[in-house]
């Protein structure tokens, strides 16, 4: 092994990269590719992300009666929410308040994607709290998808996210280019005119770049000239 290898593989650690194994490929290939996979993922992810709470924020102010209600810590949201977000948002409150930025801004800033995917989840359908009325608004262009359906979605793009902002591997996903699609689908259901944030996107470009692919053809081309 190279010392600049040597060096790297010093810094990062035998589990992780134990996840980066594929016969005839250098791991750390494989693991410069998941970067580079991650990078290309993330105006997507970070479209959809501000997309979703700002929309959940501004349709369910007019539906509460109440345009301050993550602020107002609402009763009937609270309520349906578990244990482990109301005590985030009471804390996102108390900190806020500390530093003297306490306002509804900041409070939905502060409140991560795993919170604004909870609100669409079942217990807000109870007596239609929230859905499905709220599907015309939010997702006025997810024409042939129920809630259920849009939850789903959702739940897919939350797992990929945190998968990709805790530094995960996704290499190995054999549907990835699926969830790339199905990303862009769930960004349109909001709204197209949010494509335009998305024209840097190069995932598929990247996908292309796969050190198995290329390990492929090189032994497959090897095979034939012998």
């Amino acid at each position: 092994m190279q010392q600049k290898q040597k060096e790297i593989y010093r810094c990062l650690s035998a589990q992780r990269l134990g996840k980066y194994h594929f016969y005839g490929v250098q791991p750390l290939d494989l693991y410069k590719w998941n970067i580079a996979l991650s990078e290309a993922l993330y105006p997507l992810l970070h479209t959809i992300e501000i997309a979703i709470r700002n929309r959940l924020h501004v349709e369910i102010g007019p539906l509460l009666k109440d345009q301050s209600w993550l602020l107002n810590r609402n009763k009937e949201i609270l309520e349906r929410l578990n244990e482990y977000w109301q005590q985030k948002i009471d804390l996102h409150i108390r900190n806020l308040r500390k530093i003297g930025k306490l306002d509804e801004g900041h409070l939905i800033a502060e409140l991560s994607f795993g919170f604004w995917t909870a609100l669409l989840s079942g217990p807000f359908e109870y007596r239609k709290l929230l859905w499905p009325q709220l599907k015309k608004t939010v997702f006025p262009n997810a024409h042939g998808f129920t809630i259920d359906k849009i939850r789903k979605r959702f739940d897919q793009v939350r797992s990929l996210r945190n998968r990709i902002f805790h530094y995960g591997s996704i290499w190995h996903w054999r549907n990835l280019s699926e969830h790339h699609d199905e990303l862009i689908e769930a960004i349109k259901w909001i709204n197209p005119a949010l494509l335009e944030l998305i024209e840097i996107d190069r995932f598929k470009l990247v996908y292309k770049q796969s050190p198995i692919k290329i390990f492929n053809e090189l032994t497959e081309e090897l095979t034939i000239a012998n």
